[in-house]
């Protein structure tokens, strides 16, 4: 039985493709991937254990999208230019993997979400194929509002009762002092209850749901049941509390409207709305103190002047993981926060590539300016909704360990929720076109404030959405596919090898669990995901910290597990030296030691760092201030 959008044999291929495409990057947002297993700035994800993707499941993730992409460019061909500059940052960025950097697997992340975003809007020139890829994206507004109504309910209830109860062993198991800021921080973090979703942050969360939000706006217009939808979404922005997501998400709307009146969005818009977002953080960060305004807006000047530094320092870019090391060391001592992105999707290529990123801001410049409304037409309501359904369905089953009660029940209704929306706006006669192309500009300005481009399960959700409303025009290149290719045997290699520092991990928690000497540990030492089992296999004697490089990290790492720290803490103070925590750390081992000193001159400058702090969340506490005033004026 055929109904009215029946898969003709023309399209069935690449609607086949895109589908897959649209489910992988639907399958991204549904699922924690992080690359640390002690979520410590995300209490909505510490409270539920680890229950998602490390670095082996998201490179394989990354390869099933580099195949799909390969196969749209051998079968349907690619624009060769494009391509080609889509192309010379990822050669930098494999080259980073031999780096000392621990995660240059999320750079292989970038890299795949370039190539599916070109596959993407390869595919969009069959307006069929649009609509159901733009279905299967936005569906992912149902299991990521279902997820957000459970963690700002029984699960933040959970949190804050686990918190409250044995709040002493929290703090010991992650090395915190009860006064100490990570404590403090953590505490403000966890009583506000917001949505975070499957990200480590609300502001990420919001980027994927004012975009889909604004898709649903465009729906809206032609059948009110679509309002319930971007009702929903505005909720959840409310919820989430991002005032940068909220401005985005009005400009949508006015762009949206701007379309509804007859008007044309200007090819220019996109890129100078990008970059006033950027020169308004600028002039924020350039009055003076006590001027008023957005507080955020100022602190992200001081990460943008620091990825300028950072930048000139190193031309040919930091890596993937090398900005927070290379920011801390030129940051001034107002600035709080000891960032890992420069929160602006144009810095962070900057700092992540140098001069390898300008091919890829050309790409940008060149898509953006295609921008156009191009309207989709009604297409396989099956595909689209058994593509979402898989996607949602495979989520819950990567966590599947970690789920019961209510919130198994609401992540099976999210599966089904997610099929039938998709089911829905791939068979409906509603434009969508205005809807994308208003959510596009909103996900691009959004992106200059946050760090969404470099989040590895965001990223590629937002690439796949952005392509929808930038469709290339096409050149029969099929022999383009062999380079998202090649990345993809790249990211199984990687993947081989993560899996092997996850087994030696798992064999170093065994030997602690019996307190036998472990067999092999040197992979552990090269990549310390977890600090905890190596400090516990040192206090048993089991293991030693002299394996370990010399990075930041793991400097930090050794001063905590060695007898006498004052020499590691000096290099560390060299490379940090407004460490708030650090030099904490340093005065007191100093006053331990009997340099008295020593540890007033440090502790003289924690009093100055804290005068430079503008965030009281993240001042010292008054008992602690009291104490060091204290020290300063006695002998022990």
């Amino acid at each position: 039985m055929t109904g009215p959008n029946p898969l003709d044999q023309s399209d069935r291929v690449p609607m086949v493709l895109g589908a897959g495409l649209a489910a992988l990057g639907s399958f991204g947002v549904l699922t924690a991937m992080v690359d640390q297993r002690h979520l410590d700035f995300a209490p909505g994800l510490a409270a539920g254990g680890y229950p998602g993707l490390g670095p082996s499941g998201a490179l394989m993730w990354c390869a099933g999208l580099l195949i799909l992409s390969a196969l749209v460019f051998w079968r349907f061909g690619v624009d060769r230019w494009l391509a080609l500059a889509t192309a010379v940052p990822c050669v930098w960025l494999v080259h980073q993997l031999s780096g000392p950097s621990e995660h240059g697997w999320r750079g292989l992340v970038l890299g795949t979400a370039g190539w599916a975003t070109l596959a993407a809007m390869r595919l969009a020139a069959w307006p069929r194929v649009r609509r159901v890829m733009v279905a299967v994206l936005v569906a992912v507004l149902v299991p990521l509002g279902l997820r957000a109504v459970l963690q700002v309910g029984p699960e933040h209830s959970a949190m804050v009762a686990l918190w409250e109860s044995d709040r002493e062993g929290f703090l010991e198991q992650r090395g915190w002092a009860p006064e100490g800021e990570e404590a403090q921080v953590f505490e403000r973090r966890l009583y506000e209850a917001v949505p975070t979703g499957w990200f480590v942050s609300p502001n990420i969360f919001s980027t994927v749901i004012l975009g889909a939000g604004l898709v649903c706006l465009g729906l809206s217009w032609s059948r009110r049941a679509w309002w319930l939808a971007v009702l929903g979404a505005a909720w959840l922005l409310l919820l989430a509390g991002s005032k940068g997501a909220l401005a985005a998400f009005g400009l949508g709307v006015l762009v949206f409207f701007w379309q509804q009146s007859g008007r044309v969005v200007p090819r220019w818009a996109p890129l100078t709305l990008m970059l006033g977002v950027v020169l308004v953080v600028v002039i924020r960060s350039a009055l003076p103190e006590g001027v008023v305004g957005e507080e955020s807006l100022r602190v992200r000047g001081g990460y943008l002047r620091g990825a300028l530094q950072v930048l000139q320092d190193n031309p040919l870019g930091v890596g993937v993981d090398g900005f927070q090391d290379a920011y801390l060391g030129v940051r001034r001592a107002g600035d709080a926060e000891e960032v890992r992105s420069a929160h602006a999707l144009l810095a962070d290529w900057l700092v992540i590539l140098g001069v390898f990123a300008l091919p890829w801001m050309w790409v940008l410049a060149r898509t953006t300016f295609s921008f156009r409304a191009g309207d989709c037409v009604p297409a396989s309501g099956f595909l689209a909704g058994l593509s979402a359904a898989l996607a949602s369905a495979l989520a819950l089953q990567v966590e599947l360990s970690s789920v019961a009660g209510t919130s198994a029940l609401l992540r099976v209704v999210g599966v089904l929720g997610a099929g039938g929306v998709a089911w829905c706006l791939a068979t409906g006669t509603a434009s969508v076109g205005r809807g994308v192309l208003a959510a596009s500009l909103a996900m691009l300005v959004h992106a200059q404030l946050d760090v969404t481009s470099v989040t590895p399960n965001a990223v590629v959700w937002c690439g796949l959405l952005l392509a929808m409303a930038a469709p290339s025009i096409p050149e029969r290149n099929q022999w383009m596919g062999v380079l998202p290719a090649a990345l993809a045997v790249v990211c199984v290699l990687a993947a081989s090898r993560t899996m092997r520092a996850a087994r030696d991990l798992s064999m170093l928690e065994a030997a602690i669990a019996t307190q036998q000497p472990p067999q092999w540990v040197p992979a552990l030492h090269r990549w310390p995901y977890d600090p905890q089992p190596l400090r516990e296999a040192v206090r048993l004697g089991l293991a030693s910290p002299e394996g370990l490089p010399s990075s930041r990290q793991d400097l930090q790492l050794k001063s905590n597990l060695v007898a006498d720290p004052r020499g590691l803490h000096d290099q560390l103070l060299v490379l940090n030296p407004y460490g708030r925590a650090l030099l904490d750390r340093a005065a007191q081992a100093r006053w331990e030691a009997e340099d008295i000193e020593g540890a007033r001159e440090l502790w003289q400058r924690r009093l100055a760092v804290d005068e430079a702090i503008r965030d009281p969340a993240r001042k010292l506490s008054a008992s602690k201030r009291a104490e060091i005033e204290e020290r300063l004026g006695r002998e022990p």
